[in-house]
């Protein structure tokens, strides 16, 4: 029995899922691994790395789907070359604290789930959230994200629904919004305006931040040390 590649996206967005989840309460750097026992010769494991541009500390997943869901393929291919395994796991590695099985490839089922309906918002304080936020020409490993937390939590409570977490074990704060790029082009943060708040299901507290890359791809950004942060005055036209 072997796993259907073209469920390899929905994987994708399980691990997502389990490393937004965890790696804020946890005190290591999660780590994902593909691990394979067979009926005869040793059991393998292949530590999931995305060959993906910005190197993050936790290697995968990545925000670049294209390149998680290959990185995921490849790994599988791999093991299943050897022989038949008897077992196909997706592993989240925790250092010290005991590894988990996040997912049976032999006998798992996942299902796509139904992109959500994408609203139109307008920004009536669009020109001066642009004005303080972007004061000077943002460098290369830089760029400026809609982010949308859930305000209704406090940092001492379950971060899980929260859109900020520490993924790199460090005490850094890492935010995760729709990449509005350099953030000049009123049109481009509009976009990303409408992918985070139906993304998140949220409007209110929306914010515009600067700060440097530490993940990009696919319209969404992780950005770690924030320079300027505004706020958003957004209704939708729905």
């Amino acid at each position: 029995m072997s796993f259907d590649m073209l469920k390899t996206p929905a994987v994708v967005k399980l691990a997502w899922g389990h490393l937004l989840a965890q790696a804020r309460v946890s005190p290591v750097i999660l780590r994902f691994c593909v691990e394979a026992a067979y009926e005869t010769g040793p059991a393998r494991g292949i530590q999931l790395e995305a060959d993906y541009p910005y190197r993050t500390p936790w290697g995968w997943p990545v925000l670049d789907m294209d390149s998680s869901v290959g990185t995921l393929a490849r790994a599988l291919t791999e093991l299943q070359e050897v022989g038949a395994p008897k077992s196909l796991n997706l592993v989240l590695q925790r250092s010290g604290a005991g590894d988990a099985v996040i997912f049976d490839f032999l006998a798992g089922t996942v299902e796509p789930e139904p992109d959500p309906e994408t609203a139109k918002w307008v920004i009536s304080n669009l020109d001066e959230a642009l004005n303080s936020v972007v004061q000077e020409e943002l460098q290369p490993n830089q760029c400026v994200a809609v982010v949308a937390p859930d305000m209704t939590l406090s940092f001492s409570e379950d971060l899980s629904r929260h859109m900020m977490y520490a993924l790199d074990g460090s005490a850094d704060v890492l935010w995760i919004g729709a990449s509005a790029g350099n953030g000049c082009d009123p049109d481009t943060l509009s976009t990303a305006t409408a992918r985070a708040c139906t993304a998140t299901g949220r409007s209110e507290d929306v914010m515009l931040v600067s700060g440097d890359i530490v993940d990009l791809g696919d319209g969404w950004v992780i950005l770690r040390h924030p320079h300027r942060i505004a706020m958003l005055d957004i209704q939708s036209e729905n």
